[in-house]
């Protein structure tokens, strides 16, 4: 049996991917584990359940995000190549509905359709390793393991053509950054160890000079008396 999501389940989804950018971008937190992503995903799932049916796991729900993003990005693909297209001919452009406008703008997603600089041929530079392109990939894959929910009458290019750069993984970027973090504790380390050795010199100079105050009283104090028995002496023969 085809479940078809309701305009309200959609409105609702919409709006918790909204209030969850990372989880609607697919992409963890930093400090996120995936018992948190799968605990927001269940609660999500309760609230589009209960404007059901039809009523689905947050498994499946998560799936029919995935093919919303997916025909929205093809959409805006199509709409940019349109664009693009000379000659007069009469417009091919598909109208979004406000609900998807709404989604493209919190993904940003006209940005990764139609990147600054295409227009004016610039050249662009690799977009920087992060877990962003591993969330794409993924959910290239997922899109093309899982069933459509409604039977589509146009032909789906397949994703499958599609070379990606590869990237580096979510587990090498934490390594990269606890290497860092460990360099800044090395050093944080060395700067301590050279405070701790300039305050051993310190106390060993100020001994020192405890030392020569005292060896300069014993010998104040030999002078005093030698200097009371002179008097004593001088006091006796005087008499």
């Amino acid at each position: 049996m085809v479940k078809i999501t309701t305009k309200q389940q959609f409105e609702i989804l919409v709006q918790q991917m909204e209030q969850n950018p990372s989880i609607a971008r697919g992409v963890r937190a930093f400090g996120e584990t995936k018992a948190n992503t799968e605990h927001v995903w269940k609660e999500i799932s309760s609230k589009l359940n209960s404007y059901g049916p039809p009523t689905r796991t947050s498994e499946e729900w998560q799936r029919v995000w995935i093919h919303f993003k997916a025909k929205l990005k093809k959409k805006m693909a199509h709409n940019r190549r349109n664009i693009s297209i000379t000659g007069g001919g009469p417009s091919e452009e598909i109208s979004l509905s406000a609900l998807e406008q709404a989604a493209a703008d919190f993904l940003q997603m006209g940005t990764s359709v139609d990147p600054p600089g295409r227009t004016f041929g610039a050249i662009l530079p690799q977009q920087p390793q992060g877990t962003e392109n591993i969330a794409y990939i993924e959910e290239i894959n997922t899109i093309l393991e899982v069933e459509t929910e409604q039977p589509q009458q146009e032909t789906v290019t397949p994703l499958v053509a599609v070379q990606l750069p590869r990237r580096k993984r979510a587990q090498d970027i934490r390594l990269d950054l606890l290497q860092q973090q460990t360099g800044t504790q090395g050093e944080v380390v060395n700067k301590l160890d050279k405070i701790e050795r300039k305050l051993s010199r310190r106390n060993d100079l100020l001994k020192d000079i405890r030392d020569l105050k005292r060896e300069k009283l014993k010998i104040f104090k030999e002078a005093h008396e030698l200097k009371k028995k002179n008097i004593r002496c001088l006091l006796k023969s005087s008499i």
